[in-house]
């Protein structure tokens, strides 16, 4: 079917007439024959009755043509008329469907490789030989200098380097291991280690508050915690366990059955018959909850 000669004659130009103050009814009118133009076009993509081309210019007619009618009604990217944004965006979508049917039937098309050929033939042949100083005017177009320097690209006289024959290594014997040897005596500086010095810095305040509450054993909770900080409790914890298990202290309950914790003066007291209770308790958030409420607990005792 013979494709329908591509101008835009057909389509009359809405814009010709217009100005600034064209009214939303005639605006309207011109909307209408953007849409009955785009519905003329898909029919005729229906029917291949146009060229693919023809249609893609006349498409860009219609979305030009739509975008100038819309800023007569857009303020501050906001239009004022709905029914003519709805008539704009009806536009858009024929526009949209017609690019795809040209993109359809362009993707569909089979490449010929007779055709190709004969196209190459009928540039660089006459009737009968190919004319190759046609062809090398057109390829010799396409190739392009690049600079270069020759220093880079080596000598052709080229001279290998002289190989120097280097003395071989002589290997040194292996030495044999000294043998280790474990000295006679191995001095205990546990005061001079950090874990050492803490230990007995905290010893040292534990032992002024026994002293100010007049040498009474106090409530174990009352010296391990730290209601600010949960992390120091379980370090005072730990130093608690450690006075305990050197002798420095011990663990004993009181008429209540809670543990109480005092100091050791004598060391003496270690090897005589009463045997102090000694306990490791669980230590949670929620124990210390419970045993701050308990004891009243507002600040850490040993700070």
């Amino acid at each position: 079917m013979q494709s329908r000669p591509c101008t835009q004659d057909a389509l009359a130009n809405p814009m010709s007439s217009t100005s600034n103050t064209m009214n939303s009814g005639e605006r309207k009118r011109q909307y209408m024959k953007l849409i009955e133009r785009g519905n003329e076009l898909q029919k005729e993509m229906a029917a291949h009755s146009t060229d693919s081309t023809c249609a893609i210019k006349e498409v860009s007619y219609l979305v030009n043509e739509s975008n100038k009618l819309i800023n007569f009604t857009t303020t501050n990217n906001h239009a004022e008329s709905t029914s003519e944004a709805l008539m704009d965006s009806q536009v858009m979508k024929i526009s949209h469907e017609i690019v795809t049917d040209v993109v359809n039937i362009v993707c569909n098309l089979e490449f010929s490789t007779e055709e190709y050929c004969a196209a190459i033939k009928g540039k660089f042949a006459g009737n009968a030989s190919i004319d190759w100083n046609i062809m090398a005017s057109v390829i010799a177009g396409k190739f392009t200098a690049h600079k270069n320097n020759i220093c880079l690209l080596g000598s052709f006289k080229n001279q290998p380097p002289k190989i120097v024959q280097k003395p071989a290594r002589t290997r040194r014997p292996k030495s044999t291991p000294s043998q280790l040897i474990k000295p006679e005596d191995v001095k205990k500086l546990e005061s001079e280690t950090r874990t050492g010095k803490n230990l007995n810095i905290f010893l040292t305040k534990f032992v002024k508050v026994f002293i100010a509450n007049k040498k009474q054993p106090i409530p174990y909770y009352k010296v391990i915690i730290d209601p600010a900080d949960f992390m120091q409790t379980l370090e005072n914890a730990f130093q608690v366990a450690f006075l305990v298990s050197n002798g420095s202290a011990v663990i004993e309950e009181d008429e209540d059955g809670m543990p109480v914790v005092r100091p050791v003066f004598d060391k003496s007291e270690n090897n005589s018959k009463k045997v102090p209770v000694q306990a490791v308790s669980n230590i949670t958030m929620k124990i210390c909850l419970d045993m701050a409420e308990r004891y009243n607990i507002r600040e850490p005792l040993i700070k």
